[in-house]
């Protein structure tokens, strides 16, 4: 386990959050 991972774990998150955020 590295900080990458966690790193692009909360990117692709993000990523999927970004646009339930912009559709609110």
């Amino acid at each position: 386990m590295g900080a990458q991972e966690v790193f692009w774990a909360r990117c692709k998150n993000y990523s999927l959050v970004s646009p339930q955020l912009e559709a609110r």
